[in-house]
């Protein structure tokens, strides 16, 4: 029974280990990908808010061709306020870029898009002078010298996007690779604990079968020794007897002698 109690727990322990293992891996695994994830939601976040700085340079400078053309000063300072919102909007934006664009690659995209914004608002707050002071040629002169500041913040958004679609490709094909581990453990799992079953129950099985036959060898034993005992008291009565009458134990005897007889 001992013997039995030990294999049984040395199985258990076996299962308990392979499987603790198993899971601190994946547990590893799947911090991984949660990693790999979180980085994406990041790249993409960024690519969000450079797309929307090119949006917003978009829209200055939509407003600054309606301020060139325009006499009214009433629309001069809406256009002017909107411009500034816009401006505040964007400075907001490379702060936030600056926080979390760590990397060298990001930095180096950042710092293009800060200097490319830089010379747009110089350029533009030139056109605004010129155009509020009426001197619209020259403001028009100046106001096609964005353009370039533009298409400068047009290539680097196109240059993360492409990075942003490499770094998803490769975070997929990560991923994938991580579930495929995970799956490959769960079912090294799962057979584990299906073999320490298996073998527990055979442990069981055959520990069982010795245990009863040893109780049955037992029982065999007891059953012959009750049967001695027996035989050798009727014979001592036997004896007894034929001391006193040796007739009657003879009697006795060859009454014995005939039962084995049939019995055999």
């Amino acid at each position: 029974m001992k013997e039995m109690t030990k294999r049984i727990l040395l199985a258990v322990v076996l299962a308990l280990v392979i499987c603790m293992v198993s899971m601190f891996y994946m547990i590893n695994h799947i911090n991984s990908i949660t990693e790999k994830y979180e980085d994406m939601s990041v790249y993409v976040e960024n690519q969000e808010k450079i797309s929307q700085i090119n949006e917003n340079m978009y829209r200055i400078e939509n407003q600054m061709f309606l301020h060139i053309v325009n006499s009214d000063d009433e629309l001069y300072e809406e256009y002017e306020k909107e411009i500034e919102t816009l401006q505040d909007n964007t400075s907001q934006i490379l702060a936030e870029l600056e926080e979390v664009m760590d990397s060298d690659k990001d930095r180096e995209s950042l710092h293009q898009i800060s200097k490319s914004y830089a010379g747009f608002e110089s350029s533009l707050d030139i056109v605004l002078e010129f155009s509020r002071n009426g001197y619209k040629q020259s403001a028009m002169y100046y106001a096609e010298k964005l353009t370039p500041y533009i298409n400068d913040t047009n290539a680097v958004f196109s240059k993360v996007v492409q990075n942003v679609k490499q770094t998803r490709k490769s975070a997929v094909t990560e991923m994938e690779r991580m579930i495929r581990v995970i799956r490959i453990i769960e079912a090294v799992c799962l057979a584990v604990v299906f073999i320490i079953i298996i073998l527990c129950i055979s442990v069981v099985t055959t520990s069982g079968r010795k245990i009863l036959d040893h109780q049955n060898e037992e029982n065999k034993s007891h059953e012959r020794k009750v049967m001695d005992l027996q035989f050798k008291t009727i014979v001592g009565m036997a004896n007894l007897i034929e001391s006193r009458d040796g007739e009657t134990g003879e009697h006795v005897k060859r009454t014995g002698k005939f039962v084995d007889m049939i019995v055999a």
